[in-house]
């Protein structure tokens, strides 16, 4: 695997796992709390954002390199 296979790879790992955050977060019942859940998916939500585009960054633009 080239190094630039190995960082979209990581990337890919890194976005799978805020999914799985997010999929838990939004679980968490919002009664009470809900301003403090809404910041955390917010949180959330902004780095998988940023992960995204560092990965389009990484495979030149090319979202279709996601495998």
């Amino acid at each position: 695997m080239t190094p630039p296979q190995e960082t979209l790879t990581r990337i890919d790992d890194a976005i799978a796992r805020f999914e799985q955050a997010l999929k838990a977060v939004r679980q968490i019942p919002k009664d009470g709390h809900g301003v403090t859940v809404n910041g955390l998916e917010h949180e959330l939500m902004a780095l998988a954002t940023r992960l995204q585009t560092l990965r389009d960054e990484v495979a030149g633009g090319n979202r279709a390199e996601s495998g």
